[in-house]
């Protein structure tokens, strides 16, 4: 399990590293008929261990080329995975802009916890420009000063 970057008082969010490997893995078995609506049709192989190493290696190298970010969540003080957020085909210069996706666990949903996450958009979207090497300071500076 990751380090938290914010800290809300339910949630916690994280950028998804191989430490996050069983327990991301085991959101998207848990939740693949919730998800099956907007997810594309997905093979057995999509939840084997080696293909979910290989998505998180790639999605560290799209970190770190300022290509996409990508976030888990939890309850605050838990271990399993109970959504994702992805900031991906991030686009730089005076157009700052990126795609939006995201999902929660089927049995967390009417909790308002997605828009609980989603208010976190402003520390994300506001440094996403200085993200390597500053965020993590940016985030921890501005989480105290959030209303909640």
């Amino acid at each position: 399990m990751t380090v938290p970057l914010i800290r809300t008082e339910r949630l916690s969010l994280s950028v998804l590293e191989l430490s996050d490997l069983n327990d991301i893995r085991e959101y998207y078995l848990t939740n693949q008929a919730h998800l099956e609506p907007w997810e594309p049709e997905r093979t057995s192989a999509f939840h084997e261990l080696a293909a979910w190493r290989q998505r998180i290696q790639l999605a560290q190298d799209d970190r770190g080329s300022d290509r996409a970010v990508k976030l888990v969540f939890r309850l605050s003080g838990t271990r399993p995975i109970i959504g994702v957020c992805n900031f991906t085909n991030i686009v730089r210069g005076p157009f700052q802009a990126c795609n939006l996706g995201y999902s929660i666990n089927g049995t967390h949903q009417g909790r308002a916890l997605m828009f609980e996450a989603y208010r976190l958009r402003s520390l994300i979207c506001s440094p996403m420009s200085n993200y390597i090497g500053s965020w993590q300071t940016t985030c921890q500076r501005t989480t105290a000063a959030l209303d909640y």
